[in-house]
């Protein structure tokens, strides 16, 4: 999975270089994320991939898509069987009392509990998360550098600091303005709020595109699934990642 898309500048493989650096990410106390990127070319090998991860000890995992990619019904088809298997490993890390954080599942089960996102879940495009590139331009996010040359995009520069009217326009635009979105019954624990993925799709910050609803709605699935499995079973692990802190709440004020 990981050489269909990561290969070196002479074009060759670049997996065993990276697999010998996860010595220094494996186990519980280790923070490091190893992030995979999910793409049309690859999605076929992901649940093995993430497989493979488990088997190295790697506990924090970030199944993030590539959401400009085209992806036709057959790598849609792929990605859905992935996610079903990649939930039932999951389960099984949870069943052997050695939890793993895997995002599409762990952030949809907290949204579940929680009723749908937070605000301080929300990413903080151009308020608190602010990206500055080479160049010295500053963007909402580091996903919307791109080859440093979308002047609508640049909300200030390290000289001068912000453009302030500039920017207040970009932040005032943020939202969903796509109407089926408003009546959708997981809209609260959809990311429709993410403007970087918006713009790549669309070229707008507030709407949302086709596939990131396809992506929602199959993860919230995938994750209330292995949520279920798991409550069901009152997994020590489970309950303890994702009710403890509720639990020690009700009890304080009890």
């Amino acid at each position: 999975m990981h050489n269909t898309l990561r290969l070196t500048a002479s074009g060759g493989p670049s997996h065993d270089r990276c697999a010998a650096a996860l010595r220094f990410f494996r186990g519980p106390e280790a923070n490091g994320e190893v992030i995979v990127v999910v793409d049309p070319r690859n999605v076929g090998f992901l649940a093995g991939g993430v497989a493979w991860l488990i088997e190295q000890d790697i506990r924090r995992i970030s199944l993030n898509p590539n959401f400009t990619a085209v992806w036709d019904p057959a790598a849609l088809d792929l990605w859905h069987d992935a996610y079903t298997r990649i939930g039932d490993q999951y389960v099984a890390c949870f069943r052997q009392q050695r939890p793993v954080v895997i995002n599409v599942f762990d952030g949809k089960i907290h949204s579940r509990i929680n009723g749908g996102y937070r605000p301080c879940d929300r990413c903080g495009f151009g308020e608190n998360e602010i990206a500055v590139s080479a160049a010295g331009f500053s963007y909402p996010c580091e996903r919307l550098v791109g080859d440093d040359s979308n002047e609508a995009l640049r909300i200030g520069d390290v000289g001068s600091g912000f453009y302030p009217e500039k920017r207040k326009r970009l932040l005032a635009s943020r939202g969903n303005q796509v109407t089926e979105c408003a009546a959708c019954a997981v809209r609260e624990r959809c990311v429709n709020w993410c403007d970087c993925v918006n713009y790549a799709n669309t070229g707008f910050i507030d709407r949302v595109p086709g596939v990131v609803c396809h992506h929602e709605r199959q993860s919230i699935a995938a994750a209330d699934r292995v949520g279920a499995i798991l409550f069901a079973e009152q997994n020590p692990a489970f309950l303890h990642t994702f009710y403890a802190a509720a639990h020690g709440a009700a009890r304080a004020s009890s």
